[in-house]
């Protein structure tokens, strides 16, 4: 079930917070234009990344992250061929 924050039609229950060293931090979701389910895990490939005592995954760069899924998900990013089929949610905390 969606949360009230996000997009209407968004099925994701998945809560991914990613933090740098530089301090940033943001909560990430990717949904599947077709489901809605959240597939933010999968993308980031949370299983290789470490995390903190809260249970943020640690990245080296949180503006990079947004800026390379939003870039995959409009088609200018040139590591993929077409536009992801996602919908990138981003909000810094």
């Amino acid at each position: 079930m969606a949360r009230p924050d996000q997009p209407l039609g968004m099925k994701g229950v998945v809560t991914m917070i990613i933090k740098d060293a530089k301090g940033n931090t943001a909560e990430v979701h990717l949904y599947d234009n077709d489901t809605g389910i959240d597939f933010v895990e999968e993308y980031l490939n949370e299983g290789i990344l470490e995390g903190d005592d809260e249970g943020a995954y640690l990245v080296e760069d949180v503006h990079y992250i947004d800026d390379y899924a939003t870039d995959a998900c409009n088609g200018s990013n040139p590591d993929f061929e077409e536009p992801l089929n996602a919908q990138w949610y981003f909000k810094e905390m």
